[in-house]
């Protein structure tokens, strides 16, 4: 069986696995220490970084709406952890 998938942009087959899909896994590097964001190929939706940008640009509205939202749940989280550790 094929771990093939369709991209959510321009439906174009692609593999998950591979090192051309997208969203791709990020670094970022403070003080000398490296964290690293995974993406698991089965959260990968996009056969190109182009697709990528394309597919948010033109759900760009839905898109802000879903950041805000996870921002908001984000700080709301982060809120809560303080007032327990007050508590």
């Amino acid at each position: 069986m094929s771990n093939a998938r369709h991209c959510a942009s321009c439906g174009k087959k692609y593999y998950p696995k591979a090192w051309n899909s997208y969203p791709e896994d990020d670094y970022i590097y403070d003080n000398g220490e490296t964290t690293r964001f995974v993406v698991r190929p089965q959260d990968k939706r996009f056969h190109s970084l182009g697709c990528m940008k394309e597919f948010i640009a033109k759900n760009s509205i839905a898109f802000a709406n879903l950041v805000d939202s996870i921002s908001y749940n984000k700080i709301q989280d982060i809120n809560n952890n303080q007032t327990i550790e007050k508590g």
